[in-house]
């Protein structure tokens, strides 16, 4: 609606300043003319208009697309770096857990060792107390017959003088020493 009252005081103002009159349908030919541009309008218009995308394209859209393609590599580069890092840990956690794989083995060897090195110095402490056993055994008895033999000739000895004394009552009579001796020795080797 306001458009069509702008014309029409358009139209007005036309008539009045020209002092002519004019017909609507000229006066409206007239307008719709103005409104579409002419060729040489429109040439000049399409130039400017590349004009305008030769310079934006050169101030403006290299740079950015520069800026963009360098974004895009610093991203890309963090990336990599990125996978690299990755790779790398999982080569170093995997030698980590290798090398944890064969402290546990050779700890595993070294208390084997242990447990071998025990084992057999309990045999050798073993075989020693045994033998040392074995030694006071022999000793042990040797001296039990040690001491039964001194006995044997002590008891001997006592006997020979108890019968001595005991021959020498009955006897009353006095004979040597050394015939009664052999007669009470000869008396108890019979016995035996």
């Amino acid at each position: 609606m306001d458009f069509l009252n702008l014309l029409d005081s358009n139209i007005g103002q036309v008539n009045v300043i020209d002092n002519h009159p004019m017909n609507l349908s000229e006066e409206m030919t007239k307008k719709f003319d103005t409104l579409f541009p002419t060729w040489p309008t429109v040439v000049a218009t399409v130039l400017s208009l590349l004009l305008l995308l030769l310079l934006l394209t050169k101030l403006l859209y290299k740079p950015v697309k520069k800026m963009h393609d360098d974004r895009r590599k610093y991203i890309q580069d963090n990336i990599d770096m990125a996978e690299q890092d990755n790779h790398e840990a999982a080569k170093d956690r995997e030698h980590a857990n290798q090398e944890l794989i064969q402290a546990r083995m050779d700890a595993a060897d070294i208390i084997q060792r242990a447990k071998t090195e025990a084992e057999q110095v309990r045999a050798n402490q073993i075989a020693l107390a045994h033998s040392e056993a074995q030694r006071l055994i022999i000793n042990a008895k040797s001296e039990i017959e040690h001491q039964e033999q001194k006995f044997k000739e002590e008891s001997r000895e006592s006997m020979v003088k108890i019968a001595l004394a005991a021959a020498e009552k009955v006897i009353e009579k006095e004979v040597d020493s050394k015939t009664n001796r052999d007669i009470i020795e000869n008396f108890i080797r019979d016995k035996k």
